[in-house]
């Protein structure tokens, strides 16, 4: 009598195993689509919010003010040459000036990527968690990418141009 007690037993869990695959494997399906979802949202989101132009200018910007910089410093630690007919003369100090003109570079790129990168809240009101989550990790980066990409392009315009200010066989 016990073993046609354990056949139908044995039976019921074969068939609820059976049974649940298919919905481990929808749901499997939904969480690869939410993610997808989440992803393009991202992407289209940060394309959307982000202005180049801004970021451009900025980065225009940093190298500008990194010069600055590195020009009182170069100053402030000059080095005295030969004294003239004015009288005595100084030669800025080049260690100073790129050594602070690269250090204030860096640290505005570095501000510059990190700043208010929190993507709106209004995206992700009433999302599931890992939705959110996704969603906030793609901002995240593409955005931190975007603006590095085009404060590049407004570094490389003042690299271009600005040798063409201080030399004078340019025109």
């Amino acid at each position: 009598m016990k073993l046609h007690f354990r056949f139908p037993i044995c039976v019921i869990f074969l068939v609820v195993l059976v049974c649940s695959a298919p919905f481990t494997t929808s749901a499997q399906q939904d969480t690869d689509a939410m993610i997808l979802q989440a992803t393009t949202d991202a992407i289209k989101d940060v394309d959307y919010h982000h202005n180049k132009i801004r970021t451009a200018l900025i980065g225009a910007g940093i190298p500008l003010i990194g010069c600055c910089i590195g020009l009182s410093a170069g100053c402030l630690f000059s080095v005295e040459t030969t004294s003239g007919l004015w009288g005595d003369s100084r030669v800025i100090n080049p260690y100073a000036f790129f050594g602070s003109m690269a250090l204030t570079t860096a640290v505005g790129y570095w501000v510059l990527s990190s700043y208010n990168l929190e993507p709106p809240a209004f995206r992700v009101l009433g999302k599931p968690p890992k939705y959110v989550e996704v969603y906030t990790d793609v901002y995240i980066k593409k955005m931190r990418s975007q603006r590095l990409l085009w404060s590049a392009i407004g570094t490389s315009a003042w690299v271009i141009t600005i040798p063409g200010f201080i030399t004078e066989d340019f025109f």
